[in-house]
C-alpha cells in the first residue's frame, strides 16, 4: 500500500506556474448560464402551448372546436371555463400584488387563501377541460391538458414587474 504524504495549505489561490481559475468569475458565468437555460425553457412551454391551441386537432385551432363542443356539453364548459376565469383571477391578483412571477416572492405567507382557492378551481377547470377534450385527444387529454397549464404559468414569468406591494398585515 503506497504511503501517502500530508499536503500543506498555501495562502496563494495558484501555484506557480498554474492557471489562475476566477472562481467568482465562473459562478457569474454559471448563474447566467442557468438564468438562459430557464427563460429558454419558459419559452419553449410557451410555445408549445401555443402550437396546440393553434392547430387543435390539425385542421382546426383549439378555440373553434371547444366552442362547437360548448354547444354539446353547456355545463362542462361552463364549469371549464368558471374555473379557469377565477384560477386566471387569482393568478393575476398574485402577479399583480405578491410578485409571484419573482423568485423569492412571499406569496405563500402574504396570500395564504389563495393556495387551495386555486387548487379547487384548478381541480375543476382540469375535469370539466378533460370533458371537453376527451373527444379531440383520447387518452392524450391530460398530457394536453398538463402541457397547456404549464405554458400558461410559464407566460407569467414574461410579466414585467407592476412594482405595487400589497401592505403587510399584522
Amino acid at each position: 500500500m503506497p504511503k501517502y504524504e500530508q499536503l500543506v495549505a498555501d495562502d496563494e489561490i495558484a501555484a506557480h506556474g498554474v492557471r489562475h481559475v476566477d472562481i467568482v468569475a465562473q459562478q457569474e458565468r454559471a448563474k447566467v448560464r442557468k438564468l438562459v437555460r430557464e427563460k429558454v425553457e419558459r419559452f419553449l412551454w410557451v410555445l408549445v402551448s401555443v402550437f396546440l391551441v393553434w392547430f387543435g386537432d390539425g385542421s382546426t385551432n383549439l378555440g373553434t372546436i371547444m366552442l362547437k363542443h360548448a354547444n354539446d356539453m353547456r355545463g362542462w364548459f361552463i364549469v371549464a371555463v368558471g374555473s379557469l376565469s377565477v384560477n386566471l383571477l387569482v393568478l393575476a391578483y398574485l402577479v399583480v400584488y405578491h410578485n409571484f412571477h419573482i423568485r423569492g416572492s412571499t406569496w405563500e405567507v402574504n396570500a395564504a387563501w389563495t393556495l387551495p382557492v386555486s387548487s379547487l378551481f384548478g381541480i375543476a377547470s382540469f375535469v370539466g377541460f378533460g370533458v371537453l377534450l376527451w373527444p379531440i385527444y383520447g387518452w392524450g387529454t391530460p398530457v394536453v391538458e398538463a402541457v397547456l397549464t404549464m405554458g400558461g404559468l410559464m407566460f407569467t414569468y414574461f410579466m414585467p414587474s407592476t412594482g405595487i406591494v400589497s401592505a403587510k398585515r399584522d
